[in-house]
């Protein structure tokens, strides 16, 4: 299960958006994910309605990557071009789900402003 992400980058060839989401250099799209995967708080996941612990142990940046884009993508930068991203937040993996319905739930708050609020009903064979 996939949690909490967010990814700084900086796409060549074309204007991209400043800073928050820019970085120049490698230790600069670090940072900018760095900071804004710090501020997601409070974090909640639960499993069958069970709250799993110590989610800050969880969180994991991405080494640096290359990606292409085109405008049928949606990214937030308009045009198409090849760039360079980071990842930082928080990922869980669970154990295999027995067979049956399951519940998995997260949520995280941004700053007070934008939120996480994702359920996800299963149904495993």
């Amino acid at each position: 299960t996939v949690f909490i992400i967010f990814s700084a980058f900086r796409r060549t060839g074309f204007i991209t958006h400043d800073f928050p989401f820019y970085g120049e250099t490698p230790f600069a799209l670090r940072t900018c994910a760095w900071k804004f995967a710090n501020d997601f708080k409070p974090l909640l996941v639960t499993v069958d309605g069970k709250h799993l612990q110590n989610l800050q142990s969880t969180r994991v940046q991405s080494p640096v990557y290359t990606f292409t884009t085109t405008s049928a993508t949606g990214s937030m930068a308009p045009g198409s071009g090849t760039g360079l991203s980071v990842s930082d937040g928080y990922w869980v993996m669970l154990a295999p789900l027995s067979s049956g319905r399951h519940t998995i739930h997260f949520e995280a708050l941004y700053k007070g402003a934008s939120s996480q609020n994702v359920t996800y009903n299963l149904h495993v064979q």
